[in-house]
């Protein structure tokens, strides 16, 4: 192998090995944060291809990034990259916090050589808030007394409409070992 640097000085060196000059896959990307009125995951991020020596990172568009649910690695869908790498892919269905899944990118290209694959979980979802109000029957209940509480949940978002088939905890205190006394009870639909 023979070099010359910026100075015009000529290396010559045998049995160096071969030069790559590809580019290295980076892939960076998350599931999002399903809300309450759209329980998906998105895979959504970045590919980009690290330059070899100096560490620059450009942009590898129109590329497939591959995605699919752990454990198994079912429900395989795909999603493309732009002209800036970006990409969002099509959406999962989330039933619980903590769901897991595989994303990956393989390419053996002139351009860009490697695979970079990375796992991105579902940590939490958009809160919704809403405005409770709600009355006892009675200040005060003598043990094994029923006690009826009403009330409202509304949304302050959507102007104030009525939050329906909504879980909602209704607690009248504390017995006498700490613990809360209540019941978790549904809204009824609107």
């Amino acid at each position: 192998m023979t070099a010359t640097d910026s100075k015009g000085n000529t290396f010559t060196r045998e049995g160096a090995g071969t030069l790559d000059f590809t580019l290295r896959p980076e892939l960076r990307w998350s599931v999002g944060k399903p809300a309450w009125n759209d329980r998906n995951a998105r895979p959504q991020g970045t590919l980009m291809g690290v330059q070899p020596g100096s560490g620059d990172k450009v942009p590898l568009a129109g590329r497939t990034v591959e995605f699919s649910r752990l454990p198994d690695r079912t429900e395989a869908t795909s999603a493309v990259t732009a002209a800036d790498g970006t990409f969002t892919g099509a959406p999962y269905p989330v039933a619980a916090v903590g769901e897991e899944f595989f994303g990956t990118f393989t390419e053996d290209s002139e351009e860009a050589h490697g695979t970079d694959s990375t796992v991105s979980r579902v940590y939490e979802y958009q809160p919704r808030r809403v405005s409770i109000t709600a009355a006892a029957d009675k200040t005060r209940a003598q043990p094994g007394e029923t006690v009826t509480v009403s009330g409202r949940v509304v949304d302050a978002n959507a102007a104030g409409a009525a939050v329906g088939d909504a879980p909602v905890k209704v607690s009248l205190g504390r017995d006498g070992r700490g613990s809360e006394v209540g019941k978790v009870v549904t809204t009824a639909p609107w």
